[in-house]
């Protein structure tokens, strides 16, 4: 699902890829949109620890071997927190994960809504800050203004815009490629 969000940075394409836990489409098909995502959202059932530990079993070292930059923006997202009375997932544990991978966290409920959105924000507010701090060390960025703001010309997924300012037809995603 490709969604052009408004946020604070501007206006932004992301793709969306919710694999919901299949393994044969992580397999054959994510390798290739890790390649290009700038970010990744990893969401794990907060009331569920075989999918937290399917995370580093399964998604990282998916991340690890496919994912072509270091600086890949990640954010871990532990859902259902309106079940709180059945939650298997700490937040300690999941505190540790993200310590151990390098990647920031949020709680969402996917029933009630809440933090769902803020997750998407997050996320692209982590590879802005990235993009920004790489244009600074490199002389600049096209589509980034000195203030940091995106300018027509800079998109999130890396895959620049046409003449007019227009979103590419290229794509990037990961499990959410942004």
């Amino acid at each position: 699902d490709t969604q052009m969000l408004d946020t604070e940075h501007g206006k932004v394409k992301a793709q969306i890829w919710d694999t919901a836990g299949q393994e044969r489409f992580a397999r054959v098909l994510l390798p290739t949109y890790f390649r290009k995502a700038k970010g990744v959202i990893l969401v794990y059932d907060m009331t569920n620890a075989k999918s937290f530990e399917s995370l580093s079993e399964r998604w990282m070292t998916q991340l690890n071997d496919h994912a072509s930059s270091d600086d890949l923006a990640k954010l871990l997202v532990g859902n259902k927190s309106d079940l709180e009375d059945r939650r298997e997932v700490t937040r300690e544990r999941a505190d540790q994960f993200c310590r151990e991978f390098g990647m920031e966290m949020l709680e969402t409920s996917a029933m009630s809504g809440e933090n769902v959105l803020q997750a998407f924000e997050k996320l692209i507010g982590i590879v802005h800050d990235r993009a920004l701090a790489a244009s600074k060390s490199k002389g600049g960025i096209k589509g980034i203004n000195s203030a940091g703001a995106a300018s027509s010309g800079f998109k999130l997924d890396g895959d620049g815009r046409d003449s007019a300012g227009s979103p590419s037809s290229d794509s990037a995603a990961g499990a959410c490629g942004c």
